[in-house]
Parts: structure tokens; C-alpha cells; sequence
């Protein structure tokens, strides 16, 4: 019975597809990600492109700067769940002297409440093609340029699944996965960048006001979100098992996935490249200001990811709408019967849009080695707000709040950083890392969850950075 309604729910979810700093919760840079995520005010050069543009120009005069694959690849990853760890998996489901163990009644509340706030499943990752930026000076402004891939995914488990495990094959009850959720999407964005200084506007205590737009190009691989999740098994008292669906997913994809409609006889092939045919293509934009307070303080405020993506290619429907009852589970192909009669039926559909995760972020930072002469080497804390304004991958409604701190000690002592992000989808995260610096070339590795490699029993998240960036 247990593993009829696992096997149910993947299908739900899934149906029979299979798939080879973005937002307010999304990827970030190698030195932000130590920094708890803290981000707003402290980017600057080739990683302020996706944050705020107005960034750009905090750089010197005629500097140049970019990073590419080489000589390590600007890449981050973060995946893992928000209900459950490893020491739960082998508590719960483990054995003890060879035998499944039996939960008390207090282990099936238990079990029960690691749902509480939703069964997410997720992965964010990007990778970093080309960023360049240049500063000429204050007055001609500073440009920049960024090729950018995000792959983002979230899957809500359906909370009747603690229930099934928990209680066993109960007569006469119903099972719904109505709150199971997907939502995934590979995107590419190309973005061009322009920051300078505004004249003075003479507005005390506030110091010079700099302003930056970022005007992208954004090509969707791929695109999968649920439309509705209406879908229940039943158990009867004649032991008999009613399974019912009316599920759709909204999807797009490349022609180089070999995607096919359901009533599509032909063959179809996959063609795997770096640079697919894209399924849909929007356009984006940011704008960002920053400035300093009382001389001392400096102020961030953007607003990132203004546009949408238009999918046109391979969209579909996903539909998985039925009934059917299983009278013997004994049958020895009664899960191959299920997967067929539930298969998802890929119906084509016209062309649709979807927002890109619009966020507002503001950030405040402070250099103490600048104003504390007396203070050993460079120190900087910084404190961020980011808020999504809508549900895309990467993004959330719930206001993300992080604060983080960076210190090089002495000029042969790596940059030692670590912060702290609350909120968001995610919740709790403890970041940390180091970072090397020459005259010319930088190098980063961070991690957003150094509480998993601390326990990993108890670590829910895994999650690390590295990039590196040439300055000249």
C-alpha cells in the first residue's frame, strides 16, 4: 500500500518527464554566500552585475575586470530540503537488530511535525559563462557585461505521505496530494550594464547618489510549473484500493530535448549542446542606487528581474485526469498498470508567459578599517532585506533578512568571512569562507550551510561556491 502511494505521488508529480543570484533566495557569488548571502551593498566590479548595477561604479578609475571558467569557474550550487535529515532518515526508516523499526505513538507525531512548514525538495545552481566590467571615472559612468545559466528547481512532497508511513493502511480513508507542488526552470540571460555618478544634489547627511540600469536578455530552456494538483487513493472496506487524478502541469521545452506530444508518432531524438535552441525568450532589467550616510555608512536599494519570459516552443499541458481501482494488490504488474493509465498525456497548448522573480533588495555595509585607524587590517559588516514579489523559481514572498561580516587580519591572511540568513523559503542558513587576493587576481570558496558540514547528521543543506576574478 505504501509503496502504491510513493509510487502515485512521483507519477503526480513527475508524470513521465524526465529533464537532463537570481531572485531573493537564489544562487549567489562565492564571497556573498560566506557572507550568510549578505550581498546589496558589498558587490562590487563583476559580481554587482544581477544585484545592483549601481555598484559598478564603486570601482577605481580605469579598472578593468572580468571572470570567466578560468582559472576555477564562477560556480555555485545549493540543494536539500526543509523537513528532513539524515539522522531522521535513519531513525525513521532505519532498522534496529535487522528489524524495521516499530514507531511509538510519540515517533508518528514527530514524524508528523518534520512537515510542518511543507515537504520542499530543491536545487538551485548557475554558472557564471563571462562577466566584464570597465570603470572609466565618476563622470563617464562604468559598463559592464554578463553570460549567465541558472538551473532552479522546487518540488513540495505531499504531507499525507507522514500520514501513510504513519498510520498505516487505514480502511475507509483518503490520501490527497493536493498540496504537492513543481516548479523548475534552465534559463540564460545576457545583461548589459551601465552605472555613474549623479551631480551633487547638495541632500545632507546624504553623500553622492549613484544610479545603474541593467537591460538583459533572457533565452528559457525549459520551463515546469503546476497549474492545479487535484488527486487522491482511497482505501475501502472491501480492501479494495480507488485511485483518482486531475492533474495539470504547464511546461516548454528546447527542440534539442527531444520533446514530443503525446499523439506524436514520429521519432524524436535528443541533440545535447551547450547552446540549445532556446523554448521561450524575454527581456529583464534592474535598476539600482547606493550612496553613503553620514559619510560613514553606505546605503543599497534595487529593484532586480523587472520583465518575463514568452515560452513559444514545445509548450504543453501535462495532464494526468482518470480513475482506477485496484481489487488485488498480490497482481504482479499492478505498478506497471498504474504508470500507464497515469503517464501524463503531453497535450499541446499555445504559448504563455511567466514573470521573471522580480525582488526589491536593500542592503547597508561599513568599513571599520576606515574609520578606525587603530583596527588590525580591513574589516567590513554589512546587513541585507530582500524580498521577492513573486512566486518563480529562485524567488519567495517571505522577506529574506542576512547580516555578515569580512576580515583580513594582516595582507598574508586570506579574507575570513561568515554570516547569517533568516527567512525566505529556506529559513536559518550559516555561511562561511575565505578568499585570496593579489594585485590582480582573486580567488573564493564559501558555502551558505556550514552547519551541515559541522553535523551532517543534521544538515538539511548542502550548498558551496567558488569563482575567481582577474583585475587589472
Amino acid at each position: 500500500m505504501k509503496k502504491i502511494f510513493l509510487h502515485f505521488s512521483a507519477i503526480i508529480l513527475f508524470t513521465s518527464i524526465t529533464w537532463a543570484q537570481y531572485g531573493s533566495i537564489g544562487s549567489s557569488d562565492a564571497r556573498s554566500m560566506s557572507l550568510g548571502n549578505t550581498y546589496n551593498m558589498i558587490s562590487r566590479g563583476v559580481y554587482s552585475i544581477g544585484i545592483n548595477p549601481s555598484n559598478l561604479i564603486i570601482s577605481p578609475d580605469n579598472s578593468l575586470e572580468f571572470n570567466t571558467v578560468l582559472p576555477i569557474p564562477f560556480l555555485s550550487l545549493g540543494t536539500g530540503t526543509n523537513f528532513i535529515n539524515l539522522k531522521n532518515v535513519n531513525y525513521y526508516f532505519g532498522k534496529v537488530n535487522d528489524q524495521p523499526r516499530i514507531l511509538t505513538e510519540n515517533d508518528k507525531q514527530n514524524l508528523n511535525s518534520l512537515f510542518a512548514n511543507g515537504g520542499l525538495v530543491f536545487i538551485n545552481t548557475s554558472l557564471n559563462l563571462l562577466s566584464v566590467t570597465y570603470k572609466a571615472d565618476n563622470n563617464i559612468g562604468a559598463f559592464g557585461f554578463a553570460m549567465k545559466d541558472v538551473l532552479e528547481g522546487e518540488f513540495h512532497f505531499p504531507h499525507e505521505v507522514t500520514n501513510l508511513l504513519t498510520d498505516g493502511n487505514l480502511i475507509n480513508h483518503t490520501y490527497n496530494t493536493n498540496d504537492a507542488k513543481v516548479n523548475a526552470w534552465w534559463i540564460r540571460e545576457y545583461s548589459l550594464s551601465y552605472a555613474r555618478q549623479l551631480p551633487d544634489l547638495g541632500l545632507k547627511p546624504i553623500g553622492k547618489i549613484n544610479v545603474g540600469i541593467s537591460l538583459k536578455l533572457v533565452n528559457g530552456f525549459f520551463y515546469l510549473k503546476n497549474e492545479s494538483i487535484n488527486s487522491y487513493l482511497q482505501t475501502t472496506n472491501d480492501y479494495r484500493i480507488n485511485l483518482y487524478a486531475n492533474n495539470q502541469i504547464l511546461g516548454a521545452f528546447s527542440n534539442n530535448f527531444g520533446f514530443k506530444y503525446s499523439n506524436d508518432t514520429t521519432e524524436s531524438h535528443g541533440n545535447g549542446t551547450p547552446f540549445p535552441s532556446p523554448a521561450g525568450t524575454g527581456f529583464g532589467m534592474d535598476i539600482g542606487f547606493n550612496s553613503t550616510i553620514f559619510k560613514v555608512w553606505n546605503v543599497s536599494l534595487a529593484l532586480t528581474d523587472i520583465g518575463g519570459i514568452h515560452w513559444n516552443e514545445n509548450t504543453t499541458m501535462i495532464t494526468d485526469t482518470g480513475s482506477y481501482t485496484i481489487n488485488d494488490i498480490s497482481q504482479s504488474n499492478f505498478l506497471d498498470t498504474l504508470k500507464n493509465k497515469f503517464n501524463g498525456e503531453k497535450i499541446k497548448t499555445g504559448s504563455f508567459s511567466s514573470g521573471l522573480p522580480t525582488a526589491l533588495r536593500l542592503g547597508v555595509s561599513y568599513n571599520l578599517d576606515i574609520n578606525h585607524n587603530s583596527w588590525p587590517g580591513r574589516f567590513l559588516f554589512a546587513f541585507d532585506y530582500n524580498q521577492g514579489l513573486n512566486n518563480e523559481p529562485g524567488n519567495s514572498l517571505t522577506p529574506r533578512f542576512s547580516v555578515g561580516a569580512e576580515w583580513k587580519p594582516m595582507d598574508w591572511i586570506p579574507f575570513v568571512r561568515s554570516g547569517f540568513s533568516f527567512g525566505g523559503l529556506l529559513g536559518f542558513h550559516w555561511g562561511f569562507g575565505l578568499g585570496i587576493e593579489t594585485s590582480f587576481l582573486e580567488f573564493n570558496i564559501g558555502t551558505l550551510d556550514l552547519q551541515s558540514l559541522l553535523a551532517p547528521n543534521s544538515g538539511k543543506y548542502f550548498s558551496v561556491a567558488i569563482d575567481s576574478r582577474w583585475m587589472f
